[in-house]
């Protein structure tokens, strides 16, 4: 029977094999099979996953999402893709230990997901827009927003990227990404941290392509 992947350090020669959620190993690199239930199941975890339609349904939309993004002309970093993925399995791993591990691993799965559709344009744009911050033109947040579930954005910043994803808030608008990232909108202002004790930066917005007037992946450089 196929086992949930963990996380173990590979050797050169099966990095390839890792996938994308909880599956088994795949026959050739860069394939991402689904993870198939067997009747014999063992491990909480795994018992979790295959015995929620939701979460199935999620780790075949993680496949199908990771096989895409390496395959894809934006992948650029393979190794890169397959640390981060690794790291993120490690950490979905961690929901076997929650109060309530269906919530936490419905969550893991849908900002993994949002994140690697964001970062390598796999799904339509919502809106590209530049942030000029401290009214100092040398310091511009470039971000495009994409329609996943949930919302998420692509931002860029002295010579540094972030995907964040949206946050609940109470007043406008909140994203928030990995080390303290944070896009925080008010209308056509916003505040925007880059970063662990960064300073906050107040930030006006400005479209550079319109919501809808371009429908999939990303804006020519």
């Amino acid at each position: 029977m196929n086992q949930l992947l963990r996380f173990n350090p590979p050797s050169h020669a099966t990095l390839p094999l890792l996938l994308a959620g909880c599956l088994g190993l795949a026959a050739e690199a860069g394939e991402a099979p689904p993870y198939e239930c067997g009747e014999n199941l063992s491990d909480a975890l795994e018992k979790t996953i295959c015995t929620d339609q939701d979460l199935t349904a999620l780790d075949r939309k993680m496949a199908e999402v990771y096989a895409a993004a390496r395959n894809g002309d934006s992948a650029g970093n393979p190794a890169g893709l397959e640390e981060q993925q690794r790291d993120w399995i490690e950490s979905r791993d961690a929901c076997e230990k929650s109060a309530e591990p269906p919530e936490c691993l419905q969550e893991s799965y849908r900002r993994r997901i949002a994140e690697l559709q964001a970062r390598h344009a796999l799904v339509p744009l919502s809106g590209t827009f530049t942030y000029t911050c401290d009214d100092d033109r040398n310091k511009i947040v470039h971000a495009r927003f994409y329609e996943t579930d949930p919302l998420s954005l692509y931002a860029e910043y002295d010579e540094q990227d972030s995907v964040m994803i949206v946050q609940p808030s109470s007043t406008g608008v909140k994203y928030a990404g990995q080390n303290e990232t944070t896009l925080w909108e008010h209308g056509d202002e916003a505040l925007i941290t880059w970063g662990y004790e960064r300073p906050v930066m107040k930030c006006l917005k400005t479209p550079l392509i319109a919501p809808g007037a371009e429908s999939r992946g990303k804006p020519d450089d």
